[in-house]
Formats: structure tokens, C-alpha cells, sequence
């Protein structure tokens, strides 16, 4: 074997050998380089970690160390010496103020210089009051010529009923006309109150037992002889509720109620508590208000007529009747032909030398003391 195969078959085996060696080397200085490589950035993330949480820790400390309390305690203890600044200034002032009551007794002295002069005032009063003494003895004098022209009262009844009748009624009816309304409709408020703000008296229509109507027929508020005077009153004081500009008040219906004089005094009583006159029908002739009211003061009177239909026949032979004697109350149903008759007949009226009056006209002293 020569010399280059002998040093060939010795560097094979150590380079071989060589190989594993070094690469066990780098292997170790790798893994060595990566521990502390791993070290530090854990050692980094671990010192890094208290910071925030210290920095969370200042924040929430804040608030405790920041205290703005003191603040505005401090600013209220200073606005308080200029709140109460003034009272000082009157006390300064005081002094001031003992001349300003000095002119106070001499204001009771002016108001006493104007209490002594009505002495003297009472003086000429007397003979002006004597000088009125003649008057009145004139006064009473004219009034009572006045009532010698004739006048004629109509009453519209049935309003409430209709709505449209009722508003034509209102619109179109002469002041002097009285309106009758019935209780049970819900517009009743407004328009009684519309119906006095154009100068119509205003009565309210009683709903009362009838013979030949059945008692459903006329409400819930119906006074019937079948009960007692006590559930008829509440019945009543309910009726009087719908409006605070009743006047008087009449029947409606009613003829089997009226000729009870048990209960028919009750409704009296109550109307004159509330200061209502009742008009009463003529039918039927044997109603009991007149018994009722006999030796009262509360005021009541009598229709003279019910007229089913309103026209210029019926309105001329009313005008005929009122010159014959002096006076007549007329009760209709309203409609807008009674409405438009009325309108036309009334207007030459005057000059015929009668008048259109309301109700409360026709109530004369006498009348009233029955």
C-alpha cells in the first residue's frame, strides 16, 4: 500500500469522526444562545408586567388625591361675606331710617285730617235724601201703569231632543222667547249656555209619569208616584246639575204625576231651594200645584195654552186673546216653522201695541206671594 492510500484510509475515519463532533457543538451553543435568549425576554416580560400595574394603581389613586371638594367650599365660604354684606349697610343706615319714621305720625295726622271732614259731609246727605223722598212715590206709580199694555210669553219646549232643531231654535228664536230644554242630552250645558248668552230664559223640562206613555219611554230620570220622595229628589238635584242657567222649569208630560199632591210637594220644595219658577200645563185641571202651592212663596204660574203647531193664525188669535187680557203664557214645541212664524209676527208687534215678554215678565208680586 503506498504512502497516499495509507493517508486516505487515515483522514476518512477522522473527518467522519470530525463531522458529528461539530455539529453536537453547534447544537449546544444554539440551544445556550436560545436559553438566554429566552431568559432575558422573560425576565423583560416579567419586569414589564408591575408597570401597568402600577400605572393602574396611580390612576385609580387619583381621584383620592385630587379632591375638588375643597374647591367650591372654599369659593361658598367667600361668596358668603358678599351675601351678607348688606345687612351691615343698614345698620349704617339706621340712623337714616329714625328721621324717615318721623314722618310716619305726621301721615296719621293727614289720614286723621281726612277722617275729621265727613262730619260736615253727613250734613248736606240728609236734605239730598229728603229732596228723593218724592220720587219714589212717583216711581212705584209708573210701574204700575206700565203692566196695563198686553204681553204675550212663549216658551219653545222640546229643545234637546233634536240637535238641529235645537241650534235653529237658538240661532233664530227672539230674545224674549223662552227655551226649554230636556235633560238628557250631552250638548245640554253648552247649549242652555249659549242659548242665555243670547238673552233667552232658559227652564228645564221635567220628565214625569205619564198614563198612556210607558215610564222607559222618558228616561231614567223620570219622577214617578211609585217612588219614594227621596229617590224622585235625586232624580231631580241630577236634572238640575245639567245646567247653571235654569230659570224655571215645566213638566214634561207628566199628567198621572201632577195630580199626586204627595209628590208633587217634594218637587216643589226642591224647585224653590234652587230658585226656579214652575210653569205648570193646563192640562191636566185637576193637577195639584195648584194645591201645592197655595200659601207658599215659592213662584209658580199657570200656561194659559199649549199650541201643537205655531202659525200666524194661532199667533193672532194670542195677540187677540192678550188684549183681552192683559197678559198670556204660551207653551209650543220648537220647530223651524214656529221659529220663521214667530220671526214675521213678532216684528209689527210693538206697533199693535202688544209686547213679547219672557216668562219672568208675567210674574207679578201677587203671583209670586201664591
Amino acid at each position: 500500500m503506498s504512502v497516499g492510500q495509507l493517508l486516505r484510509c487515515s483522514m476518512t475515519p477522522h473527518r467522519a469522526r470530525a463531522r458529528p463532533a461539530f455539529g453536537l457543538l453547534s447544537r449546544a451553543w444554539i440551544g445556550l444562545i436560545g436559553v438566554i435568549l429566552g431568559g432575558f425576554l422573560l425576565a423583560q416580560s416579567l419586569d414589564g408586567r408591575p408597570e401597568p400595574t402600577e400605572i393602574v394603581i396611580a390612576e385609580m389613586a387619583l381621584p383620592e388625591r385630587l379632591e375638588p371638594a375643597p374647591a367650591p367650599i372654599r369659593l361658598a365660604e367667600t361668596m358668603e361675606p358678599e351675601r351678607f354684606a348688606p345687612p351691615p349697610v343698614p345698620v349704617e343706615k339706621s340712623p337714616v331710617a329714625e328721621p324717615e319714621a318721623a314722618p310716619a305720625p305726621a301721615e296719621e295726622t293727614v289720614i286723621a285730617s281726612v277722617i275729621a271732614p265727613p262730619p260736615p259731609r253727613v250734613k248736606p246727605e240728609a236734605p239730598v235724601v229728603a229732596e228723593e223722598k218724592p220720587q219714589p212715590v212717583v216711581q212705584p206709580a209708573l210701574a204700575n201703569a206700565a203692566p196695563i199694555r198686553p204681553r204675550i210669553a212663549i216658551v219653545l219646549a222640546g229643545l234637546g231632543l233634536d240637535a238641529d232643531a235645537t241650534e235653529q231654535t237658538i240661532r233664530g228664536a227672539p230674545p224674549a222667547v223662552a227655551l226649554s230644554f230636556a235633560p238628557y242630552a250631552a250638548q245640554t250645558p253648552q247649549w242652555t249656555k249659549a242659548a242665555a248668552g243670547l238673552g233667552h230664559e232658559i227652564g228645564l223640562e221635567i220628565p214625569m209619569e205619564a198614563t198612556r206613555i210607558s215610564s222607559e219611554t222618558l228616561g231614567p230620570a223620570v219622577l214617578l208616584t211609585s217612588r219614594s220622595p227621596q229617590d224622585n229628589i235625586k232624580r231631580l238635584d241630577w236634572m238640575l246639575t245639567r245646567s247653571t242657567a235654569f230659570s224655571f222649569a215645566t213638566p214634561y208630560l207628566g199628567d198621572a204625576f201632577r195630580v199626586d199632591a204627595a209628590a208633587m210637594a217634594p218637587v216643589a220644595s226642591r224647585l224653590q231651594q234652587a230658585g226656579l219658577t214652575y210653569l205648570e200645563d193646563p192640562k191636566p185641571t185637576d193637577s195639584a200645584a195648584a194645591a201645592v202651592y197655595d200659601g207658599s212663596s215659592a213662584p209658580w204660574r199657570p200656561i194659559d195654552r199649549v199650541l201643537t203647531t205655531v202659525d200666524e193664525a194661532a199667533l193672532t188669535k194670542l195677540e187677540i186673546e192678550a188684549k183681552e187680557t192683559g197678559a198670556v203664557l204660551v207653551k209650543a214645541p220648537a220647530s223651524l216653522a214656529a221659529i220663521t212664524a214667530i220671526q214675521k209676527w213678532s216684528k209689527g208687534l210693538p206697533e199693535r201695541g202688544v209686547d213679547l215678554v219672557p216668562p219672568s215678565r208675567l210674574m207679578t208680586t201677587t203671583e209670586r206671594a201664591i
